[in-house]
């Protein structure tokens, strides 16, 4: 087995290889624990030579962005913003809610729709299926022929 040197897992690490390279190279680590150790070695080496993040000055430049908005922008965005929250109240008010289904209830009782549908209700209730007996009657009807022969015996054996 080849291992790969120190200075190839530091290129690996600061991400200096082709693709095809960088793929065989992890393959590798998946099968060679020393290269793995060396692997390891190259990564502090390059964190340790990373620059430091600058928090501060990325917030300033985003502040700055923010502040480099124009006062329309911020006019335009507030009143598309307040247009929007304006309309969907409208709909959560109790009385428009009442007053649409106040109006679906009549376009659906002139359409004739609730007539159909107690027609439907009406057919089914009258068709000549025979009414199948529960489960419930059945096992009470049993538990009372088995009571009854209880009684029976009872009343013979005395």
């Amino acid at each position: 087995m080849t291992h790969v040197s120190y200075e190839q897992w530091m290129l690996y690490a600061s991400d200096n290889l082709d693709e095809s390279k960088r793929e065989e190279y992890e393959d590798h680590l998946y099968e060679c624990d020393p290269c793995m150790d060396l692997y390891m070695q190259a990564v502090k080496e390059q964190g340790s030579s990373t620059p430091e993040f600058d928090e501060k000055g990325i917030a300033d430049k985003i502040m700055q962005e923010i502040s480099s908005l124009t006062q329309t922008d911020n006019v335009i965005f507030l009143t598309d913003h307040l247009e929007a929250k304006r309309q969907k109240a409208v709909f959560q008010k109790p009385v428009v809610q009442y007053l649409l289904a106040a109006g679906m209830t009549v376009l659906l009782m002139s359409t004739g729709v609730f007539q159909s549908i107690t027609a439907y209700v009406a057919d089914y209730e009258n068709s000549s299926a025979p009414p199948k007996n529960s489960v419930t009657k059945v096992l009470l009807d049993k538990t009372v022929s088995i009571v009854d022969k209880v009684e029976k015996e009872t009343k013979e054996d005395k």
